[in-house]
């Protein structure tokens, strides 16, 4: 799928604190007509009712109804959701350092990249970091 970049964006003339209101004209889109043929998802997009008397707003639809968005309710209207496990709180939480828990959250799940977990991969020796193969005092 195609997206609308930057670039195309700043070579038709239009730059990123345009308005919805400067590309509709007489109820149209005004669009470079080449525009179409790249990006062929714009003429699937209806033209807003524009209405002057009225502040604009940033409306969120989902499952049939009208939000104000927001990037919290966009993430969770997106994101598929599991299971919460019991140990969530201990690993996410406001004051939590983002290394720590992600390193806790790897642990938790299992997935820290251990030496029994090295050793599946046939890697040798080298990673062996065991007490056992220090001299004896």
């Amino acid at each position: 799928m195609n997206h609308v970049t930057h670039r195309a964006v700043s070579n038709a003339g239009y730059n990123k604190r345009e308005k919805v209101v400067d590309v509709v004209n007489n109820g149209s889109w005004s669009w470079p007509q080449t525009w179409y043929n790249q990006f062929p998802a714009l003429s699937q997009i209806n033209v807003p009712n524009l209405r002057p008397d009225q502040p604009d707003s940033l409306i969120w639809k989902y499952n049939g109804g009208f939000y104000e968005f927001s990037i919290k309710h966009a993430w969770h209207a997106m994101r598929e959701r599991g299971v919460e496990v019991d140990w969530s709180y201990l690993v996410w939480s406001t004051y939590s350092i983002p290394r720590h828990t992600t390193h806790l959250w790897l642990v938790m799940r299992k997935r820290l990249l251990t030496q029994d977990r090295m050793r599946q991969w046939h890697v040798g020796n080298e990673t062996d970091l065991a007490f056992t193969s220090l001299p004896a005092i």
